[in-house]
């Protein structure tokens, strides 16, 4: 769990590198965190599927990130740029929340053609069958994870022996 806040920290930083103070960038990491352990609390109160948390992480974290260069820009940091709104410009949060829409826009409206086109070619969801067994044994023929094998099939992988799902080994 503090590896994803850890990393979490870095996602949020990175809007703000060579724009913010090293006390600013600890704060940023810190609200991130908390932001994302939010929506990790609220996506799990739902049906929605985040796999490896990637938008709680990465998602959430980037956002907060972005918004909060434009609380903490410094031009003592970098004299080429204005400051933030802690340091009197408020002005500097709009185009921060414009850049946010637009790649949140970009990537939504990207995700949902791959999705779309993914669908139609494949499918988006393993079968209830193959999600029980397991999708490491069910495609690759081969346990990720001791303690993922069914004890039917354990023997039979222990052996050398092909799984019978459906195709021939």
């Amino acid at each position: 769990c503090s590896a994803v806040g850890a990393v979490v920290g870095l996602v949020a930083i990175t809007p703000g590198a060579g724009f913010v103070s090293p006390m600013a960038s600890l704060a940023m990491g810190a609200l991130a965190a908390s932001a994302s352990y939010g929506t990790l609390a609220l996506i799990r109160r739902t049906r929605l599927d985040d796999t490896l948390d990637v938008f709680a992480c990465h998602g959430v974290g980037g956002i907060v990130g972005s918004l909060l260069t434009g609380v903490f820009a410094s031009s003592a940091v970098n004299p080429g740029i204005s400051d933030g709104l802690v340091h009197g410009n408020p002005a500097l949060m709009l185009p921060q929340l414009v850049s946010v829409l637009a790649a949140g826009s970009y990537a939504a409206v990207g995700t949902a053609v791959v999705l779309l086109l993914v669908k139609q070619l494949v499918g988006l969801r393993a079968s209830d069958e193959a999600d029980a067994l397991g999708i490491d044994l069910v495609e690759h023929r081969e346990r990720a994870y001791l303690r993922d094998v069914p004890p039917a099939f354990a023997s039979s992988l222990d052996s050398g022996a092909s799984l019978a799902l459906g195709a021939e080994a």
